[in-house]
Parts: structure tokens; sequence; C-alpha cells
């Protein structure tokens, strides 16, 4: 009979075991595909991060060249404002050719 129990306790220690290497297994695939996708995620989020980057250099650029158009036009609109308030015909409605092309300077 202490035979019986001697192979019963060995076969329960084999099927423990047994249990044991299945839990590693499964408790490793779970974190394998765990970082896995924390990985992916990570990719991920690095490339929007250099997305946004590029945005806002590429923004930072067109807000320096709009700055500087608006200088521009802001200065010939003075220039236009001058020669309105010094020329002869200051009060008259239709603008000579001269005008004109400054009017169409601003648009262009």
């Amino acid at each position: 009979m202490s035979r019986l129990y001697l192979y019963g306790a060995l076969i329960a220690a084999a099927l423990a075991f047994a249990g044991v290497i299945y839990a590693k297994g499964r408790i490793d695939a779970a974190h394998k595909a765990e970082l896995a996708a924390q990985a992916e995620q990570l990719a991920s989020l690095t490339a929007a991060i250099e997305r946004e980057r590029a945005l806002r250099e590429a923004d930072a650029i067109r807000a320096k060249a709009d700055a500087a158009k608006r200088v521009e036009l802001e200065s010939l609109l003075m220039e236009l404002d001058d020669h309105a308030e010094n020329s002869e015909s200051g009060g008259a409605v239709c603008l000579d050719p001269a005008d004109t092309e400054r009017l169409l300077k601003l648009w262009r």
C-alpha cells in the first residue's frame, strides 16, 4: 500500500510540475503579446510626434512668410494712403492709372 501512495505522490508531483510549466508558458505568451502591443503603440506615437513636429516647423515657416507679406502689404497701404492724402485729386472718385496699378499690386 505504501508503494501505491508513493506512485500517487509521484503522479501528483508530475502533474503539478506540468501545471507549473504550462502556467509559466501562458504567462510568458501573455507578456510577449503585451510587449508587442506596447511596441506597436510606441511606434505609432513616435510617428505621430514626428508628424506633429514637421507640421509645427512648416507652420512656423508659413507664419514667418505671412508676417513678411503682411508687413509688405501694410507698407503698400500706408504708401497708398499717403499718396491719396498728398495728391491733388485726393477727393476725386476716379483713380488715375498709377493709382490703379498700386491697388492692383495689393492683390498680386
